[in-house]
């Protein structure tokens, strides 16, 4: 067995430093006060052991786990905890099963979650899970019993209770990989859904695809049609811009005259202004003086008005000082008369207080008299409780013994009609028989059936691997043909655009001699350079007005060309009028010749090309190769067309011959797969079959292994009855005779001395009430006078004090009064100065104001004038401004119209067109059909546009992408037969793991059920119980229920028991599950809280039985002085520092061997 060996913590709950707890052989008691943190010990095991409920660990949230910190320790964010198991017995579940020591560490960061290490390897909490289920331990095994979880088990269901059986028989792990069974049906047959959902949206993509195609040439031809419309527009635009450049040319001149006829008149008027605004300053200087004058004399003014304000301002103030100070000083003489009333009031009382004594020695008499009734009460009544309890007990006997009989009377029947109703259900259980013949039936059937199903599959696999081949081939092929299917439309595409280029002809519609030229690869642009418009001219065709005609003489009789240069006629193949000119061209071989060099190498009538396109003639005239030629670019286009339609040729041979291949591949396939899908129908309804005969088998089964285990239930519930009902009859005489020899004459002369010690016990009582009532009165008045002394002297000595300070405020308001009458004399005398400087001010203020006005008209009147001719010239500037406006306007207009052209010119350029002539034969326009206006063409393009974008996107490679979709649809069905065979073989291996299951169950109860016997007959001192499944056939689905009888009770539920009786035998049923399958740690949290002292012994030394037995190491968590005595090994938690929690120890075994050797 596995072996815990050590928990480590740091900043676990209240253990805020690593503390180290050793978990050793035998029994080890956690004691301490309550709220210390005990219970946060076996909380760090089971979160260890892989704990994911925050309300099961009391908290709001897992990161509650993690210390919160204290008045004096800060918060932190971090917790960690540490199990070491040891392995000497190489027991551990793989891949543990070699290692000496196992250490599982979980680590919760805030913010962060939790993480698992398992010797030092990070793994998944699923995994910790597994490892304690396959020790028959975990977060959630029986073997954890926390406070409160005895009780759970006595108010349980049966189906809850059924928990322990479980745990017995060592079904977690069935039942954990059970889950994760019946998760991975649920996510097949999800994806079983989801893939049908899927396949029938790629059904309805193929549907669209076919549509798309058809949607594909109505693209092409609006394409076409938008070219054509295109090129209309360029040619309208380069139109209409040349038009109306021409007509604001003349418009312009026209302003030009118009500007300079306003200057000259803006120039008279300017003149006219200058000469009058000369006159302007010296008539502002003359008024600013007097301006200036006046300012100051009005200041002047001011000041002395101020001056009279202040004066009469300040009078007010002390007449204001002088009222109120005589108001205050008749309230102050009121406020000392009402004090000096008040102090005498006060001194009166307290004179009349202290004369006052009280009686203290009658209070000291009062308490004496008190204490001794005290005493003489608290002898009756110790008398009168030691009487009561003696005549409880009298009662309690005889009760006790009437109850014994009554419940043996009744435990005697209650056996005798459940021996009845058992005796009968095992008649009618050996009545049913067993259905072997119908097993064998359904066995061989199974296995008939499934030798049919490995048959098909043999044929299936074939079927499969010939499918297989046959899609890698349809695979290439498809690839191979893809590839091919779109070179050839690139090159289609390609050619379709060189076409319309490539249909070039003369001003009179004639076929070009360009068409019957066919130069050589690289040696295009020197042609066209070379020959120029030349190549646009009819061949041999005298109705056009340019045409080649072939001459009588050949090309050896003109001069020869020099050796540095080749005949172009080496490089080109042309018609023989041609001939004549292109032997006197020749190519220059060697580009490093100069422009003379090559220039002198030329005879008259001669004409040298480079490759690049430079042009040079036997005068001098030079063509350089950055000019552009048209029929360069037709040259090369032409080549391109006649290399595209030989690739053309081979690529759709290929394409054709792979296409035959394809079909012929894709029919095979189709033949192969309606073959593979009738093998797997077939494969289907077998396993369907074979599904039903194994469930059919399985529920026979499991019915005749319950029919078997309710007969030998039965038996054995038989012999239990017969057993019970004759001792209770044995019981049943004994309560008997106990009750008629009982004898109850102490008992009456008890009760009369309790009724005398009653009586005196009520005198004592009321005595001892008046004396408490009188004494409190007589110490309420004492402290009652001693307080009033104490404020009557604070208030008096108060008064004094504020009588001093109002005699003392009187003298100072009788100053400042006195004071406010001598500054009102004094302002009185000030204002008869200020008033006659004020008036020689005003005279003179109204002189300088006459002055003022005349200079200022004056002023006003040139001002007018030069506002005047300004007004004027602002007129004329503003219809000068407005004809620079229109010129500028024009002149944009030009540039705009200018920029248009040229952009019109650079659009035919970029099309291939070198001149608007070029581009107007382009378009093939008939000469009697009026030009459209650029408008509607526009709109026209717009709508083929919009028409265009309307369709949407256009799918060009439909066809290819619905053959692909074909192939997916056929990848779903593969995958779809895949996951119908996946879950099938899911439901099997869930139907083996019930089957298993049950059959440990089964295995199991029995065991816990011959260990709960004893156990409990152990722990009552006698008695007996049994357990029972209930509610279902199923073992598996089955509760299990406690049926008890303690010693001299009848046999009852477990819910009938008193509350100390029903946790002995949850205990017993705890233990009971120990002994059939141990676990290598059992957690008990104050579970000896409601047993006396006896049944707390006998738990005890049950506990180290079977730790004896089992090897199993206990974890006690006590209040209990008994369990402590009997511990091997004790640790303290303690609290010495508020929220911090700390651990010591002792080894109670190592201190009683250290005791006796010393002694």
């Amino acid at each position: 067995m596995v072996q815990f060996s050590k928990l480590r913590l740091n900043g676990f709950k209240s253990f805020a430093d690593a503390t180290d707890l050793d978990i050793s052989d035998g029994l080890n008691g956690v004691v301490g006060p309550n709220g210390c943190g005990k219970s946060n010990l076996v909380e760090a095991l089971r979160w260890v052991m892989g704990e994911t409920s925050a309300k099961k660990m009391r908290g709001s949230g897992m990161e509650d786990v993690i210390f919160a910190g204290s008045s004096t320790r800060t918060a932190k964010n971090r917790a960690e905890v540490t199990l070491v198991l040891k392995n000497p017995y190489r027991d551990a579940p793989a891949p543990f099963e070699n290692l000496d020591e196992i250490e599982i560490t979980r680590t919760i960061e805030r913010n962060n979650g939790s993480t698992y290490r398992v010797n030092g390897k990070a793994v998944r909490a699923r995994d910790v899970q597994m490892l304690f289920a396959d020790i028959v331990s975990g977060a959630n095994s029986p073997a954890l019993v926390s406070q409160g979880r005895v009780t759970m088990m006595i108010n349980a269901k049966p189906a809850e209770r059924r928990q322990v059986l479980e745990e017995s028989a060592g079904v977690a792990g069935l039942y954990a990989r059970r889950h994760e069974a019946e998760l991975r049906l649920k996510a097949a047959e999800n994806n079983l859904l989801r893939l049908d959902d899927i396949m029938a949206g790629v059904e309805g993509r193929y549907e669209t695809l076919q549509k798309q195609v058809r949607q594909a040439n109505r693209y092409k031809n609006l394409s076409q049609t938008i070219r054509d419309l295109s090129g209309l527009i360029i040619y309208l635009e380069w139109k209409e811009a040349t038009d109306q450049c021409k007509e604001l040319e003349n418009k312009h001149g026209e302003i030009e005259v118009t500007i300079t006829e306003l200057m000259r008149i803006i120039a008279d008027l300017s003149t006219k202004e200058t000469e009058i605004a000369a006159t302007l300053p010296d008539l502002k200087e003359e008024d600013s003086k007097i301006a200036a004058q006046l300012q100051t004399y009005l200041i002047e003014k001011q000041r002395c008005e101020d001056a009279l304000k202040r004066i009469d301002d300040d009078i007010a103030k002390a007449k204001q000082t002088l009222s109120q100070s005589t108001q205050d000083r008749e309230h102050e003489k009121e406020f000392i008369d009402s004090l000096l009333t008040s102090l005498q009031m006060r001194e009166a009382e307290l004179s009349r207080l202290q004369e006052t004594s009280l009686n203290k020695e009658t209070l000291e008499a009062k308490l004496t008299e008190r204490d001794s009734t005290k005493e003489k009460l608290s002898q009756i009544e110790a008398e009168y409780e030691a009487t009561r309890t003696a005549l409880s007990q009298s009662a309690a006997e005889r009760e006790t013994l009437e109850r014994r009989v009554n419940d043996y009377t009744s435990q005697l029947e209650t056996q005798r009609q459940s021996l009845i109703r058992a005796e009968e259900e095992l008649t009618q259980a050996k009545e049913s028989g067993e259905n072997l013949e119908e097993i064998k039936t359904i066995k061989a059937e199974i296995e008939q059936t499934e030798a049919l199903i490995e048959n098909a599959k043999e044929e299936l696999e074939n079927i499969d691997a010939q499918k297989e081949a046959v899609d890698q081939e349809v695979q290439s092929l498809e690839a191979m043909w893809h590839e091919d299917n779109t070179t050839k439309q690139k090159i289609i595409s390609e050619i379709s655009v060189l076409e319309n280029f490539l249909k070039s002809k003369n001003e009179e519609g004639k076929i070009a001699v360009v068409e019957n030229i066919k130069p050589q690869k690289g040696y295009e642009i020197a042609l066209a350079k070379a020959m120029g418009d030349t190549l646009l001219a009819a061949l041999e065709d005298p109705e056009a007005n340019q045409y080649w005609q072939a001459l009588s003489y050949t090309p050896e009789e003109l001069p020869e060309l020099s050796a540095i240069l080749e005949p172009l006629s080496s490089k080109v193949t042309a018609p023989e009028a041609l001939s004549i000119c292109l032997s006197q061209i020749g190519v220059v071989g060697d580009e490093t010749l100069d422009v003379q060099t090559i220039l002198k190498a030329l005879k008259p009538g001669q004409m040298a090309v480079t490759k690049q396109g430079d042009v040079y003639r036997w005068d001098g005239y030079v063509i350089t190769a950055r000019s552009q030629s048209a029929t360069a670019m037709h040259l090369e286009r032409k080549n391109r067309y006649e290399t595209l339609n030989t690739e053309l040729e081979t690529i759709t041979g290929k394409v054709d011959a792979l296409a035959e291949r394809l079909s012929a591949e894709k029919d095979k396939r189709s033949t192969i797969t309606a073959l593979r899908n009738d093998k797997n129908n077939e494969i289907r309804d077998l396993n369907n079959a074979l599904t039903q005969n194994r469930n059919r088998y399985e529920n026979l089964l499991s019915k005749n292994d319950t029919q078997r285990q309710a007969i030998i239930r039965l038996e054995e519930r038989i012999n239990n009855l017969k057993n019970d009902t004759a001792r209770s009859e044995i019981a049943l005489s004994e309560a008997t005779a106990a009750l008629e020899g009982y004898d109850d004459t102490d008992t009456r002369t008890k009760e009369e001395t309790s009724e005398k010690l009653k009586s005196d016990l009520l005198e004592k009582r009321q005595t001892l009430s008046e004396l408490n009532r009188e004494c409190d009165r007589i110490s309420y008045e004492i402290e009652t006078r001693a307080n009033r002394i104490e404020v009557l002297t604070a208030d008096i000595e108060e008064a004094r004090n504020r009588l001093a300070t109002g005699k003392a405020r009187i003298n100072e308001l009788e100053s400042r009064y006195s004071e406010a009458e001598k500054q009102i004399e004094a302002l009185e005398a000030k204002p008869e100065d200020l008033k006659e400087k004020l008036e020689d001010h005003l005279s003179k203020i109204a002189d300088l104001e006459t002055q003022r006005k005349t200079t200022s008209e004056a002023v006003h009147s040139v001002e007018e004038q030069i506002r005047l001719f300004a007004t004027q010239i602002k007129e004329n500037e503003t219809k000068l401004s407005a004809q620079k406006e229109q010129r500028a306007s024009i002149a944009a207009h030009m540039s705009s119209f200018k920029e248009k052209e040229q952009k019109a010119l650079m659009q035919m350029e970029s099309e291939g067109f070198e001149t608007p002539s070029a581009l107007w034969t382009s378009l093939e326009w008939p000469e009697d059909k009026a030009l459209p206006t650029l408008d509607s063409v526009r709109e026209k393009f717009e709508r083929s546009k919009r028409e265009r974008e309307n369709m949407g996107a256009v799918n060009l490679m439909a066809a290819e992408e619905a053959e692909s979709t074909a192939g997916e649809i056929e990848t779903m069905i593969k995958e779809r037969e895949d996951l119908v065979e996946a879950i099938s073989k899911l439901r099997q291996a869930i139907q083996k793991l019930n089957k298993e299951a049950r059959v440990r169950m089964i295995d199991a109860f029995d065991k816990v059920n011959e260990h709960f016997k004893r156990l409990f007959t152990q722990l009552f001192n006698g008695g007996e119980a049994h357990l029972e499944l209930t509610e279902s056939d199923d073992i598996l689905e089955s509760g299990l229920e406690i049926f008890a009888s303690p010693p001299g009770k009848k046999l009852q539920n477990l819910t009938l028991l008193s509350g100390g009786e029903q946790t002995l035998a949850s205990i017993a049923l705890i233990f009971a599950m120990f002994l059939t399958k141990p676990a290598p740690i059992c957690v008990l949290d104050e579970i000896d809280a409601p047993l006396d002292d006896a049944n707390v012994d006998r738990v005890c030394t049950m506990i180290e039985e079977i730790g004896k037995i089992t090897g199993t190491r206990f974890m006690i968590i006590t209040h209990h002085r008994m369990t402590m005595a009997r511990m091997d090994r004790l640790y303290g938690v303690t609290m010495a520092e508020r929220g911090i929690s700390q651990l010591v120890s002792v080894d109670l075994q190592q201190k009683l061997f250290d005791d006796l050797v010393a002694a």
